[in-house]
């Protein structure tokens, strides 16, 4: 078993001793827990006398009421260091690349035992920095690793832009259906269900919105054209969006993230569509008066495909922000004095969706934000 000393403090005046466990099986096939390592931190009494949790421990009949020394179990000696660093504001001390997210977690489910705020001040700017780095020093993964683990992370910190970033990719990038990831053993960490039911909702929507913009003009020709040209038209269309992978549209969405069908779409091939149509005017001209009254008579020739397919291709684009942790939080109104009822329903009378929000976003974001409310439960599903 190793042991190290960390100073936190040049002005220290107690020893914390973290024992770190590791779990293992005996002869009988048990778990059993024990120590792997250790690690002493020479801290100041007074910054960890903030915390509701250390302050108890000074002042009640603890042991360690009266001493210099106090033993911790079942803690990371990393994640540790980070809170400590935090409590005593000396957390530029930490290289940011290469804490792993595992960490993180640990952090939030060690602050939450020891009572450590973490939603503001020095640990959520670490985070902040911490996140930025990540994100630009980890290569791309094909199942967005990082962005799952870290969702849940920027939801702790309540770091509005990191979740709106994440939730935004995942939505846009992920092949069917999403989900977060935990690399820890600390399964009581994890987002409400119901944030990732609105996130895969979300996706739902980008795939609806395509559906709409796709198919509406072909809908409308199945409903009106009376032309000759109709159905090689109508053929020759869901052809060439087969070509490109992405019909038939469920089918795609099933291996397919919404990015991907984006891309394709930006190469379709409208002439492939309308070929036939020009060698049939040319046969059909010498039938009427001129190309141009044969264009008034064929509803295929006034469908602009390439824009129909461009202009869908460009709203799902530009359609859904990312979740906003504000639209989501259950006691936003209640903590401004505001009824929380009125809010709702205000924000939608105004169509101001991203009022007081930290971030900028529009309907759809501040629609799937909205988790509900436990006060509303038997009314609205939580």
């Amino acid at each position: 078993m190793t042991r190290r000393s960390i100073p936190i403090s040049p002005n220290w005046d107690t020893q914390v001793t973290v024992h770190e466990y590791v779990s293992s099986r005996d002869d009988n096939n048990k778990l059993v827990r024990t120590i792997s390592r250790t690690a002493v931190f020479e801290v100041q009494r007074e910054m960890l006398s903030t915390t509701e949790y250390f302050t108890a421990m000074f002042k009640g009949p603890w042991r360690e009421s009266d001493g210099r020394d106090i033993s911790l179990h079942e803690d990371e000696i990393e994640t540790m260091e980070i809170l400590f660093r935090g409590l005593h504001n000396t957390l530029d001390m930490r290289s940011f690349p290469s804490v792993p997210v595992a960490t993180i977690w640990n952090l939030i489910g060690a602050c939450a035992k020891y009572q450590v705020e973490f939603g503001d001040g020095p640990l959520k700017i670490w985070f902040i920095s911490l996140y930025e780095a990540k994100r630009l020093s980890t290569a791309f993964v094909a199942n967005y690793f990082l962005e799952r683990t870290l969702l849940y992370p920027c939801y702790a910190f309540d770091y509005a832009e990191g979740f709106q970033q994440l939730s935004q990719t995942l939505a846009y990038g992920s092949q069917g259906h999403i989900s977060e990831c935990n690399p820890t053993d600390r399964h009581v960490l994890h987002l409400p269900p119901r944030v990732m039911q609105q996130l895969n909702a979300a996706r739902g929507r980008l795939r609806n919105v395509l559906h709409n913009g796709l198919f509406e003009h072909a809908a409308n020709m199945l409903r009106y054209a009376t032309c000759e040209c109709k159905e090689k038209t109508f053929f020759e269309y869901f052809r060439e969006l087969e070509s490109i992978k992405v019909w038939p549209l469920e089918n795609t969405m099933k291996h397919r993230s919404i990015d991907d069908i984006i891309s394709n779409l930006r190469g379709f091939n409208a002439s492939n569509v309308t070929a036939h149509l020009e060698k049939e005017g040319s046969t059909d001209a010498d039938n009427a008066d001129n190309l141009d009254t044969l264009g008034r008579m064929c509803m295929c020739r006034k469908v602009n495909w390439k824009a129909i397919v461009s202009s869908t291709a460009d709203t799902v684009t530009v359609y859904f922000h990312g979740l906003c942790l504000d639209c989501m939080s259950v006691s936003k109104a209640l903590r401004e004095g505001r009824d929380p009822d009125h809010e709702y329903w205000a924000s939608g009378r105004q169509k101001k969706w991203d009022s007081k929000c930290r971030i900028s976003h529009d309907e759809p974001t501040w629609y799937f934000s909205f988790m509900g409310r436990r006060e509303k439960r038997g009314i609205i599903a939580y």
